[in-house]
């Protein structure tokens, strides 16, 4: 009778144990719903030192699009930094980055945007390089009358040259660090900095699934990436990372396949 009723209490107790561990997580906490934002790029071909760039993207989301920059950087800096990107027609936003120095072989730059229920998705990282071209192409042939603002900037631009206003970002705003593209966290009235390694850890964790999921699509081109997106819960909103990168050919940018990244 005694080993009938440890038995029967040990059971309980393993009921127990499972039933505290799976009910924190359903009721706890709502499951991360993944954004049905959907962004498509044709890369940049290349570019031509001292002279502006325009950057284009159409961008679109059931929820409604909120936001859409695009981060940037010389090849080799550690800091990105972004401008906002103006919607122009329809779903089609546009940007200016500023002209590239002479010395600046090959820039870096990611596309972010947000919906309407502050759901935070990115793009691969694109690669461009430097062309010693007399003939500025399309995409360059912009006016270099204004300043152009660019945010979340260190003290200087480097790599570039140009008219530029510097403008930090209120912490509420860096959705760039939610994704990764840099990790500035902030340990004040958002939670721990325990808390913020283990968002970061989940960001990478999923990452690096998306990575496998990509390397079993072998085959496709890297300017014509439907990409494989994981919905990762950080804080208040929902990020979708997208892992990878691409680098601009020799080909003109009408010629070029176009990316498009989708998290559905």
């Amino acid at each position: 009778m005694k080993r009938l009723r440890s038995n029967i209490l040990s059971q309980i107790l393993s009921f127990a144990a499972v039933f505290l561990l799976v009910i924190p997580l359903n009721a706890g906490s709502a499951p991360a719903q993944e954004s049905k934002t959907k962004i498509k790029h044709i890369p940049l071909s290349y570019f031509v030192s001292e002279n502006r760039i325009k950057i284009a993207a159409d961008v679109t989301d059931e929820a409604g699009v909120k936001i859409v920059r695009c981060y940037f950087r010389a090849a080799g800096q550690a800091d990105y930094v972004f401008v906002r990107m103006e919607s122009v027609k329809e779903d089609r936003y546009e940007g200016i980055l500023p002209k590239p120095r002479k010395d600046t072989q090959m820039l870096e730059y990611i596309f972010l945007a947000v919906n309407q229920k502050d759901q935070v998705v990115k793009t691969e990282t694109f690669r461009v390089e430097k062309k010693d071209e007399k003939e500025v192409p399309e995409w360059q042939k912009v006016t270099s009358e204004g300043e152009i603002r660019v945010s979340t900037a260190p003290e200087t631009l480097p790599g570039f040259k140009d008219s530029v206003t510097l403008d930090a970002v209120e912490s509420a705003g860096r959705f760039g660090t939610a994704v990764g593209i840099y990790l500035l966290l902030d340990t004040g009235g958002g939670g721990s900095g325990a808390a913020a390694e283990e968002k970061i850890q989940r960001f990478q964790e999923a990452n690096k699934a998306i990575s496998a999921e990509k390397s079993a699509a072998a085959g496709l081109s890297t300017k014509a990436i439907v990409a494989i997106a994981a919905g990762v819960a950080l804080g208040g909103g929902t990020v979708v990372a997208v892992a990878g990168n691409s680098g601009g050919g020799d080909d003109d940018e009408d010629t070029q396949k176009p990316y498009i990244q989708s998290s559905e």
